[in-house]
């Protein structure tokens, strides 16, 4: 379709996404690359962030967490470590996924992996976000 993209996004449980859209903001290591119809080629790592897309007038939200994208004429393709609709997060359970991950690097409780903690916080922060995201465009 002309000044459409088909996008793709998976986790390894399943497909989350098989859509044709007007635009896709995503979450790299790098930061957030908006892609458009036309965007040069590319493949990048991702972040852990809220991947939105357009189609209408219509935004959706998705918290990601790690994985690869790739952007083809006409295409993006995101295969994520994980990942979940913003409609379906738990938010109180993320915030407290958030607060305890945060206290236990802060506070030195116990034995910390810290990269493990810092990981989940980065984690709860996308589910967080992709929430407030929504429900931002609700109202």
């Amino acid at each position: 379709m002309e000044g459409k993209l088909t996008l793709e996004v998976a986790i390894p449980e399943r497909q989350l996404v098989s859509d044709v859209v007007d635009s896709v903001e995503i979450p790299s290591e790098t930061g957030y690359m908006g892609i458009l119809p036309g965007h040069a080629a590319l493949i990048a790592k991702l972040g852990h962030g809220v991947l939105s897309f357009t189609s209408g007038e219509k935004r959706n939200y998705l918290a990601l967490h790690g994985g690869l994208m790739e952007v083809l004429p006409g295409l993006v393709r995101v295969l994520a470590d994980s990942g979940e609709w913003a409609e379906n997060v738990d938010y109180e359970r993320a915030e407290k996924a958030h607060d305890r991950a945060t206290n236990m690097i802060q506070n030195h409780e116990t034995e910390v992996d810290v990269a493990r903690a810092t990981q989940s916080i980065r984690r709860a922060e996308a589910r967080l976000e992709a929430v407030r995201r929504l429900k931002k465009t609700d109202h």
